[in-house]
């Protein structure tokens, strides 16, 4: 269950997050969290972000895992839509 792996996530990071890189690539991953319950957890937010930007050793991959990914999905942070 979610507590089987508590934080720093290793089997997240070994079961999980690896085997996804090595396959799909940073271009094709975002990070993200279960907010709020995550400031419950041992590293918090801000430990949780850290950690899983720890498990990226290339700028580039963290800079597309961290934010790039998901604003080339969904644009810009605070881009609104004219459509509406």
């Amino acid at each position: 269950g979610p507590g089987d792996d508590p934080f720093p996530y290793n089997e997240v990071r070994l079961r999980r997050f690896t085997p996804l890189l090595e396959a799909f690539g940073a271009d094709r991953l975002m990070f993200g969290t279960d907010f709020p319950f995550v400031l419950d957890e041992k590293g918090s937010y801000a430990g949780t972000v850290e950690l899983v930007r720890s498990w990226l050793s290339r700028a580039s991959e963290r800079d597309a895992v961290m934010g790039g990914t998901a604003e080339k999905l969904f644009g810009p942070w605070g881009a609104c839509s004219s459509t509406v």
